[in-house]
């Protein structure tokens, strides 16, 4: 079932970000419903592919980064069908589509990535850890794409641009709130997520903590959206210093999401 459900849902996600682009393109309301109506399609597609590897597997479904991948993509595209259809503009949906499609490939690269972690993570807990995780990553994933959009918007303004294009672009000041309303929860999530995971560490490890790239690499990102968050309600620092700091951070979770195990060896190989 996976072989063609994942895939198709993939081509819907991708299919659905170019009509974005096309709806940006002619100003056509109807190619932007087609566009809607192809996000939740690959959603309903993701969601039932998620359910039937739970139920049949379980616990087990959830260890393999291929699911996190599944999983994260299809978060994404149901936060952007969630923001409200305010904020929910054809150039930020094109952005959306991209990055889930992007996502959802690392399921293919499963002969690759698909390690299994240890027998031993059998704790309740622990699929409650990598559900607060990539929920947060999704957060991230969403900050990053309205991040990039406002610094396209920026520079835009900048240099005067005479493209038709760039009128149709969402405020600065929307983009603003989109991206610390997304880390701010990403932030709250990903907390819950890692305050879980030392848990399961302890549990399985006998240690809260051990020097391991992936949980260095995580405290680090940790540390850099916490920074944002600071930087932003108590010293008001916005705008395009916010959208670099978004898109830092969004890069490190990217490269720890699929990159990381590929280059280090590490107790941590998944999310």
């Amino acid at each position: 079932m996976s072989d063609f459900v994942v895939p198709i849902a993939g081509i819907l996600y991708l299919g659905g970000g170019l009509l974005h682009f096309f709806a940006l393109v002619t100003e056509r309301k109807e190619v932007e419903r087609f566009a809607l109506f192809s996000f939740v399609v690959g959603f309903f597609l993701h969601l039932g592919f998620l359910f039937f590897q739970y139920r049949e597997s379980g616990v087990e479904s959830v260890r393999s980064i291929p699911f996190a991948s599944v999983f994260v993509s299809c978060c994404l595209v149901a936060l952007y069908l969630c923001i409200g259809k305010v904020r929910r503009q054809p150039s930020l949906g094109a952005l959306i589509g991209l990055a889930a499609f992007a996502v959802s490939t690392v399921f293919w690269l499963k002969p690759t990535l698909g390690r299994e972690i240890g027998s031993a993570w059998d704790s309740d807990l622990f699929p409650i850890h990598v559900t607060l995780t990539l929920m947060g990553y999704s957060f991230f994933a969403l900050a990053g794409c309205s991040a990039l959009l406002y610094l396209l918007a920026e520079r835009g303004i900048k240099q005067k641009w005479k493209w038709p294009l760039f009128f149709v672009l969402p405020s600065l000041e929307s983009l603003d709130k989109l991206s610390i309303h997304a880390v701010t929860n990403g932030f709250a999530l990903l907390t819950f997520g890692l305050a879980t995971g030392v848990v399961l560490s302890r549990q399985e490890w006998g240690a809260y903590w051990y020097w391991d790239p992936k949980w260095v690499l995580s405290l680090l990102i940790w540390m850099v959206y916490a920074l944002l968050i600071q930087v932003r309600l108590f010293r008001g620092v916005r705008g395009r210093k916010l959208a670099y700091l978004c898109l830092v951070g969004f890069a490190a979770v990217l490269f720890t999401f699929a990159g990381l195990q590929l280059l280090f060896n590490t107790k941590h190989v998944f999310v």
